[in-house]
């Protein structure tokens, strides 16, 4: 990124007065789910996936007065996720829209990257309201009049665009018949350890690094930094499953790597990447909830938590039938 100036902007400041306001709620009790495009309006809530959009409601017997225009972006006040929204959409409670004549797509998913950073300061106790989303400053490049300089942006965006992913794969229902699945608990089908600790400070980012370090982060397939090799370093080796106490995520690690503290280590003789995601997918299923920051899933706790698995003819956990699930769903065929 090297724009030649940046400067900072109160976020209100570059936007009408008018153009922010809070979203005319729909109750989802009120709207039918529709997988005909025709006839379907996105409907942006709380979630954190889908671009905001919870399901496509059938807008045949909306009224008008509740349908926004594209072009905007979108926030859940409660935890300040933003989104931008290119086709008309409908929205729960507690949603922030807003809109300005000088943003397009691609300027607007700039600003959008630079306010979802924000979001670790606001929770469900302290709101990312109007108020607060106006005072945001924003560091942006400027032009030669040092006003935002929208082109930078602009093909900024537009330089890290990529061919979209395809695959091969049709969408399929297989009914998952879990009545018939067995429990087993983690300590008798993996091998676990804690992992070796390093602390953040201990190393520096490198921007030539290769080296995933896994931390407690969500994102990233729980890489947080990368380092680079050096023969002191204690690497793990790939094809395991890591989870971090805190935040009870499970991730498939498919290259070697090293860790950062309180993370276990999961690894089994028939593990491979396409049964690691169907692990990772049912251990988070049945130990996210559980478990917290004050209650955190460590070794012990991992060792003698239940899960239940597909099983094959024998009774022992049906590797077979994890790989082949994962391989058939869409894009599996691009893992």
């Amino acid at each position: 990124m090297n724009a030649k100036n940046y400067k900072e902007f109160y976020f209100g400041a570059l936007i009408s007065k008018s153009w922010i306001y809070k979203g005319k709620a729909m109750n989802k009790d009120e709207l039918e789910s529709t997988d005909n495009k025709i006839n379907a309006i996105a409907y942006i809530t709380r979630t954190r996936e889908n671009n905001g959009c919870e399901m496509l409601a059938n807008n045949v017997w909306i009224d008008a007065s509740y349908i926004e225009k594209w072009n905007a972006i979108t926030i859940w006040d409660t935890t300040a996720t933003c989104f931008y929204q290119d086709k008309q959409f409908i929205t729960g409670d507690h949603m922030v829209i807003i809109r300005a004549d000088w943003l397009n797509k691609y300027t607007w998913l700039y600003i959008v990257t630079l306010l979802n950073i924000e979001s670790y300061k606001y929770s469900y106790g302290r709101a990312f309201v109007i108020d607060k989303i106006k005072n945001t400053i924003l560091k942006l490049p400027v032009n030669d009049l040092w006003n935002p300089d929208r082109t930078y942006m602009e093909n900024y965006i537009k330089s890290l665009h990529s061919k979209p992913i395809i695959t091969k794969n049709k969408p399929w229902k297989n009914v998952l018949h879990i009545d018939e699945w067995k429990e087993f608990r983690i300590g008798d089908i993996f091998e676990t350890k804690k992992a070796y600790a390093y602390n953040k400070e201990t190393f520096e980012e490198s921007i030539t690094g290769k080296l995933p370090c896994i931390t407690r982060t969500s994102m990233n397939n729980g890489c947080d930094y990368k380092w680079e090799i050096t023969e002191d370093l204690i690497i793990e080796q790939w094809n395991a499953l890591t989870i971090g106490w805190e935040w009870i995520l499970c991730f498939y690690q498919p290259e070697i790597f090293v860790c950062w503290t309180n993370i276990t280590i999961l690894r089994n003789k028939f593990l491979n990447k396409y049964v690691g995601m169907f692990l990772c997918s049912i251990i988070n299923i049945y130990s996210k909830w559980r478990f917290s920051y004050w209650r955190a899933f460590n070794r012990w706790q991992i060792i003698k938590s239940i899960i239940k698995l597909p099983v094959n003819s024998e009774w022992n956990p049906d590797r077979e039938y994890m790989e082949n699930y994962i391989k058939n769903l869409p894009y599996g065929d691009r893992i």
